[in-house]
């Protein structure tokens, strides 16, 4: 037993010694901090810079979605030019199929507060009989105050709402000094909603007193909310070429897909253009680090070391020094991004999406384009690499 122990502590030893072999690329790094903490940097830099920009930029369709995602759940036709179309409207939509419920409703515009500006948003006028149903669909609950009464300047809004504008019960959402949120009378918030959506809505006779707002639209609700997306396209191919507007959750994603096409068009320029400037310059760095140790590759090559061996290992070098600092750099931005959201953006309503593939498809430009120019350019100097004359001058 004394024997087989001492044998297995001996077959042990050089796997701890080659752990810390000296000649290893993780050696290298760990010993000349000087050299490698500014490599890392740079690239940890580029990869916030990138994943910032990013999360901004993506925060702005999240922000339509969120904002607008009340609209999975039904979908609007608006008459475009006569506002007592309704009734024909609702005839051409009674037979719809996986039709569960319609309501006639008047709206109201007022305004939410985004990264990019004030978004219109609409809040709905509806009969104290669709109250309940349109909260049920929704998934709102009321926890402070009441439901509006009928023909009062009240008005019910989502948490997020409140939180957005900065609303309380008892506070004016709209009014005759407001602009944005224009009603000849002060409309007061007397409840408060909790659910996942945003969403406003008061009395529609309120509504329908107003001198501005007289037009009533459709809201169409599937039998199931599974149903509702089948519903929404059958809804827009049967109101094509009427004086009807339909708005479903499909058409409010392609309508961003295509208004934000430019928008991601010069994202995609911008960091394209930051990669090729970062990569070149890392390249540069890396020709001179490695151009500073051409003594020590070639007394590596004098004392066996091949040339594939010696590219093999600035390959490793790199590969380390280039993954490593972007697994820093992304654990940076997703923790850079958690304290602007929650310290920033969540105080203030403001829907803002964190990191996610988006950020990493991006940032991972950054490592491969550095790798690959780092290693091209050190290829191309073994090349003309001569170990003889390297170590005659360094001996002279």
């Amino acid at each position: 037993m004394a024997i087989t122990a001492e044998k297995s502590v001996a077959k042990k030893r050089p796997r701890a010694r080659s752990a810390f072999n000296p000649l290893s690329p993780v050696m290298f790094l760990w010993r000349n901090p000087g050299q490698t903490i500014p490599l890392c940097g740079v690239i940890v830099m580029a990869v916030l810079l990138i994943g910032g920009i990013v999360a901004m930029l993506d925060s702005i369709p999240h922000a339509i979605r969120t904002v607008y995602g009340y609209n999975k759940e039904f979908c609007i036709v608006w008459p475009r030019a006569d506002t007592e179309n309704t009734q024909k409207m609702a005839d051409m939509l009674h037979d719809a199929p996986q039709l569960g419920r319609m309501l006639r409703v008047r709206t109201a515009m007022m305004r939410v507060k985004t990264i990019v500006g004030q978004w219109p948003f609409i809040v709905y006028g509806l009969s104290q009989r669709d109250y309940q149903p349109m909260m049920d669909r929704l998934g709102f609950t009321i926890t402070e105050g009441r439901l509006p009464r009928p023909g009062e300047p009240e008005m019910v809004v989502s948490r997020q709402v409140a939180r957005n504008k900065n609303l309380h019960i008892g506070s004016v959402a709209m009014g005759p000094d407001l602009t944005d949120e224009y009603a000849t009378v002060p409309v007061k918030v007397v409840g408060i909603m909790d659910g996942k959506h945003w969403f406003a809505f008061t009395s529609g006779r309120f509504i329908r007193e107003q001198p501005l707002l007289r037009s009533v639209s459709l809201v169409l609700m599937a039998d199931e909310s599974k149903n509702q997306q089948a519903l929404d396209i059958w809804t827009t191919k049967r109101m094509k070429g009427t004086q009807a507007r339909v708005f479903s959750y499909e058409e409010l994603n392609t309508q961003t897909e295509k208004d934000l096409s430019t928008l991601y068009l010069l994202l995609n320029i911008v960091i394209g253009a930051l990669v090729v400037v970062m990569a070149t310059m890392m390249g540069l760095l890396a020709n001179i680090h490695f151009s500073q140790r051409m003594v020590e590759f070639g007394l590596l090559q004098a004392i066996g070391y091949t040339r594939s061996k010696l590219l093999r290992r600035v390959v490793g070098e790199t590969l380390l020094v280039v993954i490593g600092a972007w697994i820093i750099g992304l654990g940076l931005t997703h923790l850079g991004l958690e304290i602007v959201r929650t310290q920033v953006m969540d105080p203030k309503g403001y829907p803002m999406v964190m990191a996610g593939w988006e950020i990493y498809r991006y940032t991972l430009a950054v490592p491969v384009a550095i790798g690959m120019f780092a290693v091209l350019t050190v290829w191309l100097r073994f090349r003309r690499f001569d170990p003889v004359a390297i170590v005659e001058r360094r001996l002279v």
